[in-house]
């Protein structure tokens, strides 16, 4: 199965591409573009491999074919050589058109599947206002225009292609046959040759049919191949990762030599703060949010991110943290043998079952810590949904719909309390929740990731876990004041710290850049 071990080899190349695509790249590939490109144009790509095969085929017959020919009839070259000459110029001419009728054809289906996407994302709005006739009429209207600028034109030039090869081999042996008559007449042309040469004539032009017809059908796969071609050619975050981690892996070696070990031999890595040296971040039109900002955290902080009226940039910092995104300047220093999480403000679900999502990559987690999580949270429902042992299996779906959007942020919340990483960044967690005692939960969690090192952890063991540091961004000021430091994005782009209820250490301040010691 050589076509499927093809294609199932670029799917995976394709897939291992995509999830390492960089921002800028995903933003410009959309999800109806990948699945188009993952499931039709890697079937057709895989097809070239075969069609290659085909035409090295054909044309070796043809070349035996033909050298028996001259060998037999060398008079007859001059035919043997314009049938190939005008297939070639036919083919120059129809195969650019051929090959943008179907570039055509592929971007109004491409056009409807987006639409399609669209409707079924959007339902609720189209449905809440009562715009399911005109979603209708524009899904006709995207049908009939794919119709007409994509599947006629390109329906047209195959019937004219279809027909030439036909006609191709009678209309050569017919001017063979009339110019080489009057050589049998005159008896310079034996009529066994001729005869035998109309035959092979007729062989040649069903030969040069076959490897028309092949050339045709790889022009049109050139759509689907340059199209991975270039999918596969997107820039990734790969090599800005490698930078991060090296640079990271370096500072983090200088700051345990600096540290060097504590009283009973260990080294002291929970003294290496994290850090931003000299950080600033300007995006491609121009806008500069971060300049020289250098801050020192004490890993087991707890800090709170606020910003200046006018000013929006906490869900930017907080993926400078998480190295979602990099610094255009500076370094943001996070010691390598640390785990960073970033939970988004936005719930996100797998299209799973409801343990893989409560605990994804943490499958092995203990049952009676994930229930208890979920307890102090208040998720009633999830934990009656949790007794069906349906739910437990990862492809049971039945729980979506049975879930209000609050249980959603919550589930979105408690799986990250579930992963207890030693750096959590909490992109607005308590905005999911309208009253004080609804949040109320959510920050004393928060806490207690800070405090204990991790959620329902054993407290006795707490002393051989590393510190938890979390980063989040609170709705009010009160809010922030639970907080060991007080971040503030100010209006000229620096960042200004001050000390919440919890401060346990004052934020140092940076002299130095770590790479200088």
């Amino acid at each position: 199965d050589l076509k499927g071990i093809l294609r199932n080899s670029l799917r995976a190349s394709l897939y291992r591409v995509y999830l390492n695509y960089t921002m800028e790249s995903r933003n410009s590939v959309g999800a109806t573009e990948m699945k188009t490109a993952l499931m039709q144009d890697v079937v057709e790509a895989s097809l070239c491999y075969t069609h290659a095969v085909e035409l090295l085929r054909v044309l070796i017959r043809l070349s035996i074919v033909i050298s028996v020919t001259l060998g037999k009839n060398p008079k007859a070259w001059w035919i043997l050589l314009l049938m190939p000459t005008l297939m070639a110029c036919w083919i120059r001419c129809r195969g650019q058109s051929y090959l943008a009728a179907c570039d055509a054809e592929g971007d109004c289906q491409l056009c409807v599947d987006k639409f399609i996407e669209m409707t079924c994302v959007c339902f609720d709005f189209v449905s809440e206002y009562s715009q399911r006739p005109q979603m209708n009429e524009y899904f006709n209207e995207e049908l009939q225009k794919a119709t007409r600028t994509g599947r006629i034109p390109k329906q047209q030039i195959e019937i004219n292609n279809k027909y030439f090869p036909k006609w191709l081999g009678p209309v050569f042996v017919a001017l063979y046959i009339a110019t080489s008559t009057k050589h049998v007449l005159e008896g310079k042309l034996s009529v066994g040759s001729f005869l035998a040469t109309i035959n092979i004539l007729r062989s040649i032009a069903g030969n040069f049919s076959d490897l028309y017809k092949i050339l045709m059908e790889l022009n049109v796969l050139i759509g689907p191949l340059r199209n991975l071609t270039n999918l596969l050619n997107m820039p990734i975050e790969v090599p800005r990762l490698k930078k991060a981690s090296d640079e990271n892996r370096e500072t983090t070696r200088r700051a345990r030599l600096r540290l060097g070990h504590t009283p009973n031999g260990a080294v002291a890595e929970d003294a290496i703060p994290l850090q931003l040296v000299n950080v600033g971040l300007t995006f491609s039109s121009g806008l500069r949010l971060f300049k020289d900002v250098s801050l020192t955290v004490p890993q087991g902080s707890m800090i709170a991110i606020m910003q200046a009226r006018n000013v929006k940039a906490r869900a930017t910092l907080l993926k400078l943290l998480g190295q979602i995104i990099f610094p255009t300047d500076g370094q943001v220093f996070v010691p390598t043998h640390l785990r960073v999480l970033h939970v988004s403000y936005q719930p996100q679900m797998l299209m799973t079952g409801m343990w893989l999502n409560l605990t994804l990559g943490m499958q092995d987690a203990p049952h009676e810590r994930v229930h208890a999580i979920l307890a102090d949270l208040g998720m009633r429902k999830t934990l009656k949904l949790l007794e069906n042992k349906e739910s437990m299996e990862d492809d049971d779906l039945s729980w979506l719909g049975n879930v209000s959007a609050t249980e959603f942020a919550l589930i979105h919340l408690a799986r990250g309390f579930i992963k207890s990483a030693e750096v959590t960044l909490f992109s607005r967690p308590l905005a999911h929740f309208n009253t004080p005692e609804a949040r109320r939960p959510v920050l004393a969690m928060i806490e207690e990731l800070v405090a204990n090192r991790g959620v329902r952890l054993p407290a006795e063991g707490r002393h051989r876990r590393r510190p938890r540091t979390c980063f989040f961004t609170p709705e009010t000021d009160v809010e922030a004041d639970h907080a060991d430091y007080i971040w503030t994005i100010e209006a000229d782009h620096s960042i200004s710290v001050r000390v919440g209820k919890r401060r346990r250490l004052m934020p140092l301040p940076l002299e130095k850049s770590p790479h200088r010691d």
